[in-house]
């Protein structure tokens, strides 16, 4: 029984790398529906079916602390969470409301509710924050509406002043920082990084599930591996420069050689019409004889066994490994020994490149 050297065959990463960056496309491919995958999920349920947009002004102030002279040192600080609590209380509010614009029958500017705008209403469109330097405090206007939002900001400045003067621990506030107008909080942000997460998942996946794929790829694609794997001589493809010598020398004194094939589709009178081409008139003595492979014609073994020599095409890329071992085995079990295999329909390119690496010192089978 024919033993395959699978468990023997080494790793090549030469040809994997070559495959990878030929098919780079496909991991571009992934990775741009990847993108795109998240970054339209990320649109549609923050955008198209999250609340109404929001529109945001802030303003950025510059506070000098005042002086205790009894102790020549500061009074106080006013850190991030007291100013934040501070505008969200009923004292603030005092102060920002009166500030609020109005039309002329009274209603405040922006304000779009059924019922009148009142002074607890505040709370939930203020905030402030102080991000780094404690002397830089910044306040906050946020609502659904831009003309409301430019209304409750300007209100909120005017809030910020009355309130530094009525501090004796704030020597001076002032405005360094003032928005022309309300800008809309959007998600292009997220969205354009929720899309990059995705073509960076769907990059790995596919590179991922690529790598199985030629692991568990069978293929013959280049003539060393068949001869690893099965231990049969490969003359190469029809267009290699070694063709002529390695046919002549293994079928030497054979005047039939049967050409056969582990693929019952491909068709054998165009291999032997490319075999004669390739070889140039040096075997016009030898007679080609088509045997249909054994998926086609099993009981065909006799036309086999009546040849003097035997030449099985492999098909390359073809993901065949299976079906080249049962063919091998049938023929074994024939007394039809393969004499020497021929890479039909092989990318010569990936070849000529794989070859000029390994000539050049690149890895090789590991």
């Amino acid at each position: 029984m024919r033993e395959c050297g699978y468990e023997k065959e080494p790793f090549d990463l030469k040809l994997m790398t070559l495959r990878l960056i030929k098919h780079l496309w496909i991991l571009l491919v992934g990775a741009a529906l990847g993108f795109a995958a998240g970054g339209t999920g990320c649109y549609l349920i923050n955008v198209v079916l999250g609340p109404a947009p929001q529109y945001e002004a802030t303003t950025h102030f510059y506070v000098e602390y005042a002086i205790d002279p009894s102790k020549d040192n500061y009074y106080t600080f006013i850190n991030e969470y007291t100013w934040n609590v501070w505008v969200k209380t009923d004292a603030f509010a005092e102060l920002v409301y009166p500030f609020l614009e109005r039309d002329d029958s009274g209603r405040i500017l922006g304000w779009t509710g059924e019922e009148e705008f009142e002074k607890k209403d505040l709370r939930e469109y203020l905030s402030a924050d102080l991000p780094s330097d404690w002397r830089l405090p910044s306040g906050t206007a946020i609502s659904d509406n831009q003309e409301l939002t430019m209304n409750l900001s300007q209100a909120l400045e005017k809030a910020f002043l009355a309130f530094a003067d009525s501090q004796r621990e704030i020597r001076e506030l002032k405005i360094i920082d003032s928005p022309i107008e309300a800008s809309l909080v959007g998600h292009s942000a997220e969205t354009i990084r929720v899309g990059i997460l995705g073509a960076f998942a769907a990059l790995l996946a596919v590179a991922a599930a690529m790598l199985v794929g030629y692991v568990l790829d069978d293929s013959i694609w280049v003539p060393s591996t068949f001869e690893d794997r099965y231990g049969i001589p490969m003359l190469g493809t029809l267009r290699s420069g070694e063709l002529k010598e390695n046919f002549m020398y293994l079928f030497r004194g054979a005047q039939c050689v049967a050409v056969t094939s582990e693929d019952g589709e491909l068709d054998l009178k165009e291999v032997c019409t490319g075999l004669e081409k390739a070889l140039q008139g040096a075997a016009k003595e030898i007679q080609f004889l088509c045997v249909p492979g054994m998926d086609m014609c099993p009981e065909a073994a006799p036309e086999l066994r009546r040849a003097q020599g035997r030449l099985l095409v492999v098909r390359a890329g073809a993901r065949n490994g299976k079906r080249i071992e049962r063919t091998l085995s049938f023929m074994d079990k024939q007394d039809c020994a393969v004499t020497a295999a021929l890479l039909w329909e092989a990318d010569e390119k990936l070849l000529r490149i794989y070859y000029k690496l390994q000539a050049c010192g690149g890895g090789g089978p590991v």
